[in-house]
């Protein structure tokens, strides 16, 4: 299958941008307060459960929860996220509008952002892991590219599993997923796909 051209890549970002945006329009404008949104948020909020990630994006650089723009930058990512996996698992055409609608709908994303403490925080370790797996298969052409790109990878799965720990498993069914895909390529070197994913 072929890589997307810019400007099919710049219409399935836009594609996803506004199916997140109609999927969750009614909970972007509807300024309810949830429970998890009434309590503050301390300097070592998380902490205690191990999600220094959540920590540094809820009270380092957000400074808090904020109406409309905690959700809105989850659905970004959300959305970010849909388009790297159509990239790492190569689906083109039609069916990457597809599974865009599909993924930004799945019931469990719903889920997630209804509480405003993880809205956007979730989608960005959604995000940080599918980058994660997307900078470990690329090519590298060199051995130093190699090094950066394998270091890149170790710290963005360390900041998905900061962020909170289950979603550890978002990299690891994503590579197995490309992993199967790959061996079901003709072209495919799969004693080499083993290795590197026993390598992952």
């Amino acid at each position: 299958m072929t890589t997307k051209k810019p400007n099919e890549l710049f219409l399935i970002y836009v594609f996803s941008i506004l199916v997140a945006f109609i999927a969750y329009g009614f909970a972007l404008t509807n300024f309810s307060l949830t429970v998890d949104s009434e309590s503050p948020i301390y300097p070592h909020s998380s902490l205690e459960l191990g999600r220094w990630g959540t920590n540094l994006v809820r009270y380092h650089l957000m400074g808090g929860l904020y109406p409309y723009f905690t959700l809105l930058f989850g659905l970004i990512f959300l959305a970010l996220t849909s388009v790297e996996i159509t990239k790492i698992l190569k689906i083109n055409g039609i069916y990457a509008y597809i599974f865009s609608l599909l993924f930004l709908s799945f019931p469990q994303h719903a889920y997630q952002l209804v509480f405003t403490m993880q809205a956007d925080a979730i989608p960005l370790g959604y995000f940080l892991g599918t980058l994660a797996v997307h900078l470990f298969i690329k090519n590298k052409e060199s051995k130093l590219q190699k090094i950066i790109y394998n270091i890149l990878t170790i710290l963005l799965l360390v900041c998905t599993i900061a962020i909170y720990q289950a979603l550890i498993f978002i990299p690891f069914v994503l590579y197995m997923l490309h992993f199967f895909v790959q061996i079901n390529n003709i072209e495919t070197n799969i004693k080499k796909e083993f290795k590197k994913s026993l390598g992952f």
